[in-house]
């Protein structure tokens, strides 16, 4: 009895453990399931090797990565699909984790592929290995680029830094506190207070005039709130005695852009700029007072000239009617020597008229009183007319004369006819006055471009120094060319008035000994 009782306790234990393998079993097959379905989902590639080192499982991430599928990798040997492993840190690392019974992690990369891997290699049953990795390639490249641009912000920073320490401007920043972040060496030349002094302080830390202080704390905050630049000027009494300063302040935004991180501003000692605007401006004012006096003083003049003429003219009128008078023998009969003397009063007479009609044109002239009437002007007529009245004095002296006012037939200017007469009168006369008996005097025109007539008036007298072209058409020179010439001085000088006033011009070119030509 109790030998079968023992069988079939036995038994019952062997059903008991049976079970209980089995439910192992069902628990592990559960498990392995969970675990495959957790490395399925997983973004991490995994792989599992056996004691050969063949692939006994392969996640979707592994296969992905490899650009097959997990059933390609499965029983494949590891170190033939993937041969770059082979003498590398990979195997160096596997075969470690196998002998030690140690997990490993470590990042390898692989030069052929130019790619990054982080792997977690655990032991795993029966001599195998556990592989868990992910590609981290453009991590390391993200890596290798933010070390790029920071070693290129640092290699700026320290540029700008040897920049800013060795400029002649100010150099300052300052943070959202206004505490001073950066000073440049030059703020002592400039200030007397070393940059060490400064770092760390407010304007309101350190010996700074307080109005100063607060102003300038002002422009900051303004600075910072808006996020626009401003410019600042301001006197300071430094080391050096009083100086004038502009600053520029530059807002500097942060890492996200929107927030104004600090402000640099550059200061800049612009005394000499402003004593010199100050000068230039004492001078302009000096200037006008002086411009002012001296066009008073030519009123003056011209008011003088004007009644000094008029009074002259009326004399001159009774002179003129009374030499009229004793000629015609109103007073008596009159001897030829008489006769010439009265001949010689009236030439006189005439001379003096002239001269003070002269002053009288140049006094309008000067004054702006002078009135013209444009119209359309013939030109040949005007020409003709001004050579009738001076071809009598060119004869008499004996010269030749060249009359091409044929040339301006049909030509019409907008002028005014008795002002461009009055021009070549002046002109002709000139040429009859300094060019010696024998001579020749020249009246040419012709079409220039842009729409305008030039009038030639030539001589071959002894001509002008080239250095006095310019100064002839000045008032009141006389150069002297024949120590026969008279005259005020002021023909050319109402000539070119005239001839400006009405839209043109007058200028002369000469060779000494050969001449002058004078061009309307």
């Amino acid at each position: 009895m109790p030998a079968a009782s023992d069988a079939r306790a036995d038994q019952a234990d062997a059903a008991a453990t049976r079970a209980s393998e089995r439910r192992a079993v069902h628990l592990r097959r559960a498990l392995d399931r969970r675990i495959a379905a957790v490395l399925e989902s997983v973004t991490h590639a995994f792989i599992a090797l056996d004691r050969d080192w063949r692939v006994t499982y392969a996640n979707p991430e592994a296969a992905r990565l490899n650009g097959t599928t997990p059933d390609a990798l499965i029983g494949r040997d590891h170190w033939l699909l993937w041969p770059e492993s082979v003498g590398s840190a990979v195997e160096a690392e596997y075969r470690a984790v196998v002998a030690r019974r140690a997990a490993a992690h470590f990042i390898h990369h692989y030069p052929g592929a130019d790619v990054w891997h982080e792997i977690h290699a655990y032991p795993a049953d029966e001599g195998g290995i556990a592989v868990l990795y992910r590609d981290i390639t453009e991590e390391r490249r993200a890596d290798a680029e933010r070390a790029r641009l920071a070693a290129a912000l640092a290699a700026r920073d320290r540029e700008l830094a040897a920049v800013l320490d060795n400029a002649t401007d100010v150099v300052a920043r300052f943070d959202p506190a206004h505490r001073f972040a950066y000073a440049n060496p030059a703020v002592e030349g400039a200030f007397g207070i070393p940059p060490a002094a400064l770092a760390g302080r407010t304007h309101a830390e350190i010996p700074v005039p307080a109005a100063f202080a607060a102003r300038w704390d002002a422009v900051l905050d303004r600075v910072f709130a808006s996020g626009a630049g401003e410019e600042m000027a301001f006197e300071y009494a430094t080391p050096r005695g009083f100086r004038h300063f502009e600053s520029r302040f530059i807002p500097e935004p942060g890492a996200t852009g929107d927030v104004v991180a600090s402000v640099l501003v550059f200061t800049r000692d612009v005394t000499e700029r402003v004593q010199g605007a100050r000068a230039l401006a004492a001078a302009l004012e000096s200037a006008q007072v002086a411009r002012d006096a001296a066009e008073a003083a030519n009123a003056s003049k011209t008011a003088f000239l004007a009644t000094m003429s008029h009074e002259l003219r009326t004399p001159l009128n009774a002179i003129r009617g009374y030499t009229d008078l004793l000629a015609l023998g109103m007073y008596g009969p009159v001897s030829e020597a008489q006769r010439a003397t009265l001949g010689r009063i009236s030439a006189s007479e005439r001379h003096l008229l002239g001269l003070i009609t002269e002053l009288l044109d140049y006094a309008r002239i000067e004054s702006g009183r002078a009135q013209y009437e444009f119209a359309d002007v013939a030109l040949d007529e005007v020409l003709r007319e001004a050579a009738a009245l001076v071809e009598p004095q060119l004869r008499g002296k004996g010269l030749v004369f060249e009359d091409a006012t044929g040339d301006a037939a049909g030509v019409c200017v907008r002028a005014d006819a008795r002002k461009v007469r009055q021009i070549l009168l002046n002109l002709l006369s000139n040429a009859a006055k300094f060019t010696p008996p024998g001579g020749r005097v020249a009246l040419r025109s012709r079409c220039g471009g842009a729409g305008a007539a030039v009038v030639e008036v030539q001589d071959s007298g002894v001509g002008v120094p080239e250095d006095q072209l310019e100064r002839i058409f000045e008032p009141f020179v006389q150069l002297g060319r024949t120590a026969g010439a008279t005259g005020a001085g002021l023909g050319l000088a109402i000539s070119r008035e005239l001839a400006r006033a009405m839209g043109g011009d007058l200028a002369a070119e000469s060779t000494p000994g050969a001449g002058a030509t004078f061009r309307l």
